[in-house]
Order: structure tokens, then sequence, then C-alpha cells
């Protein structure tokens, strides 16, 4: 068990780094917004301000942050320029809170504000997404409405808002015929948008056979089996891992393989084996697992404008999660006492990313602040990549491991990583569900 102590983090990392049930909303981040209907681009020219015919190059690129619900929608929390002019929540906050003051100083309901300023995404097919807001059955609305009219000052933004708005409907915000933002109960294609990564260049080292090391400390990863890894290997310790990936158009991409090139230590196995436990255990209770796509995407990214032998991070996007507090008390009371699993729920944080690091002990850990103990050297290893299977070899010996590790000559009832060991020394990694 030496290597287990120092690989529960690790293990707790890896757990979140696989591609499983999706939502269907992109993930938070930076993305240019056009409409599906028209090709046009979004422009926030500043907080009252904005501008849908301008091409690609025109466009800002916008910061998207949200939480996700478990009816697959997502509450938008921030949709601002990055370069910081022109910020649509704090716009909307601000109106709200305009009529919050307006309705109290004539003992007006406010109770429905929240609802009718919370901006939602939600998907619409092919890509795309709805942007849109749900006003509530307001008693009294046509009055409620004029009298804001009245009050509003002639702002012909909040005039235009409150002259279209429908009680007791969903609107969703389109374009319309003279390239104006415009609203619409009916979610029609010009009520779809779409939103595009940035193209980035990469310069990401190519798929193939590496040592990995800490960039930091200097030492080195070796995958024990399925279970186990250790970092404190030297060069001639370090395992020839495989590494391949997709590419993303803003020069990230999500790692697809990570495995020991001689057979033993497959981490796709072993995340595949944990996240089947999550989704069952949260499925049994009919609570909400369309986070776990984005939760278990496990990302390769540049530390730097680099070449392919500086240093890359390794990390995972945790999503903004409705009623986070209560799924994690969840998983981490139905996890048997798993260590790995209650380290890394404990130590989550919603809404951030989390790099994979080297902690103090030269154990596994992550964090979310880069620093040099976040960055990993890959060196292209000399070997022909993942090891052919030989089919003249026979099987030796065939063993299960659990999700605790524990190793056993028969399956274990649930999900089960298969270790089968051939006559010639090598090995092969596999699951099964008993």
């Amino acid at each position: 068990m030496k290597y287990f102590t120092k690989f529960i983090p690790f293990l707790a990392f890896c757990l979140i780094s696989m591609t499983v049930n999706a939502s269907a909303l992109p993930k938070a981040g930076k993305y240019y917004i056009r409409s599906a209907e028209t090709g046009k681009y979004v422009k926030l020219q500043n907080a009252n301000l904005a501008d849908i015919t301008g091409t690609q190059a025109d466009a800002n690129l916008l910061s998207v942050k949200y939480m996700l619900k478990g009816n697959d929608e997502g509450l938008i929390k921030e949709l601002k320029n990055t370069e910081g002019e022109g910020d649509m929540i704090a716009t909307l906050n601000m109106i709200k809170s305009s009529f919050q003051e307006v309705l109290e100083d004539e003992d007006m309901a406010t109770d429905f504000l929240d609802d009718m300023f919370t901006l939602l995404m939600v998907p619409a097919g092919n890509g795309s997404v709805y942007l849109c807001v749900d006003i509530p059955e307001i008693e009294n609305f046509d009055e409620v409405r004029e009298y804001l009219i009245e009050t509003s000052g002639g702002n012909a933004a909040v005039n235009f808002y409150l002259s279209n708005m429908e009680s007791g409907k969903r609107h969703y915000l389109t374009v319309d015929y003279d390239d104006s933002f415009g609203f619409s109960t009916d979610n029609t294609a010009d009520c779809k948008w779409v939103l595009e990564l940035p193209e980035a260049s990469s310069n990401l080292p190519e798929p193939g056979d590496y040592r990995i090391k800490n960039a930091q400390t200097g030492n080195y990863v070796r995958l024990v089996n399925s279970m186990l890894a250790d970092i404190t290997a030297t060069e001639l310790e370090a395992d020839v891992i495989y590494l391949d990936y997709t590419k993303l158009a803003n020069g990230e991409a999500i790692v697809t393989q990570l495995n020991n090139s001689q057979g033993e230590g497959d981490m796709i196995a072993t995340l595949d084996l944990i996240k089947s436990s999550f989704q069952e255990v949260l499925e049994d209770e009919d609570m909400p697992t369309n986070f776990l796509d984005e939760m278990f995407t496990l990302y390769l990214v540049s530390a730097a404008s680099r070449d392919a032998s500086e240093p890359v991070y390794l990390c995972v996007d945790i999503p903004d999660i409705e009623n986070f507090e209560e799924i994690r008390d969840y998983l981490e009371e139905t996890s048997g006492g798993q260590q790995a699993v209650n380290f890394y729920l404990s130590h989550m944080v919603p809404g951030e990313r989390h790099y994979l690091s080297v902690d103090y002990d030269d154990s596994f850990g992550f964090t979310t602040n880069e620093n040099g103990t976040t960055k990993w050297i890959l060196e292209p290893a000399e070997t022909t990549g993942i090891a052919k299977i030989d089919t003249n070899k026979t099987i030796s010996k065939v063993s299960y491991v659990n999700i605790m590790g524990v190793e056993s000559e028969t399956p274990f009832d649930g999900m089960n990583i298969v270790v089968t060991r051939y006559n010639d020394g090598s090995m092969s990694v596999g699951k099964v569900v008993r």
C-alpha cells in the first residue's frame, strides 16, 4: 500500500476526468455568440448598447458562466465582454434594482422580479441554445407594467422590454427583421444562438508515448496498475505513458487516452469504473447526472506560449451545479468510505478550473491556481506506441479490482476492473459489470 497513499488525490482527480452523460449546454467559458438564423455576431458596445450585425472579427469575445440546473437548463451568472465593456447580467440587475425601489415606494409587489430578470440558457438542438426569461404569472400585471413604463424616465430599452412581455410565458431572445434584438414567446429558428470557441493556435505535443515529469520537482509519473500511481520515480523507473487527445478550436485538447504503453495502468478503464458508480448512485435517487459530462472531461492545456518541450497543464473544469452541497454530501455518504472519492468531493470548488499538481509530500493533489507544481513536462519516449497484442501468448492469471482498490480472483458485485496477465509478463486491463 506504499503507493496508494500517494495516489489518493490522483485517483480523486482522475475520477472527474472522463466524458460521460452529457449536458446539452456548452461548458462555461469564452465564446463568440452568433445568430443561428442570420449568422451574424453579437457585440456588446457598453452596458446599454448591443449590436448583432457584426462579423466575428467585429464581435466581442464574451465570458459565459452559468449554474447548471437539474433540468438541463443553465441560470446565467455572467455574460459580458471580456474587455470589460458591456455586462448583460449587471445591466439586468441594475434594472431589477430600480424596479424594486419604484414598486416598494408604492407598496406594490416585488416578488416576481427575480424570475423576470433571470436569464436562462436552454438547449436548442444541433449545438445551439436559447437565451430566455420566464415571466411569472403576476397579479395586476398590466397595471404594474404601465406603472414601470411611466416611471422609467423614457428609457427606450426598458420600455421595449416591458411592452413585449406577457405574464406567465417564456420569452426567447430573438433577431428581428432589422437585425435588432427582440423577444418571442415562440421558440422559432431566429431564437437560436450558437456559442463559438475562439480559434487559437496550439503547440501541444503530438499524441504518442511520453515520460511525464513534474516541472517543479523533476519527479516522474509511474502507473503501478489501474488503481495505483507514484510520482517519486526517477527517469529510469518512470513508465512510458501513451497520450492521445482531441483538439479543440481554442487550442486546448480533451484527453482520450492516458495509459501505460506496456498494458499496465489504464486510467480510462479506472475512470469508467468510478464514473459508473457515481451515475448509478445518483440515478437510484432520481438526482441529476447532467453535470457529469463536464465534470469527467480531462483537458490538456498549454502552460504558456510554448514548444513541445515546455510544460502543459492537466486540468478539469468543475461546473457550477444547482444544489451542489446536497449532491456532494449524498455522494460522500454512499461512497462506502472510499478515501479518493471523499477527498476529492470535500475539496471540489464548483465553477472553477482544477489543475493536477504535486503536493509538498510528493503526492498528487489539485489546485485552482496555476503554479510550478501544476506544470507537467512530456518527454518523448523511444517506443513504438501502445503495446501490440501478441496473439500467440497465453493467459496466466485473471484478477478483479473493485472501486475500493481491492483485488480478488473472483468478480465483485457491480463494476470491476479486469486485469489479465499473460505468460510473457505483459498485462491488459478491461472492465466488466457483474
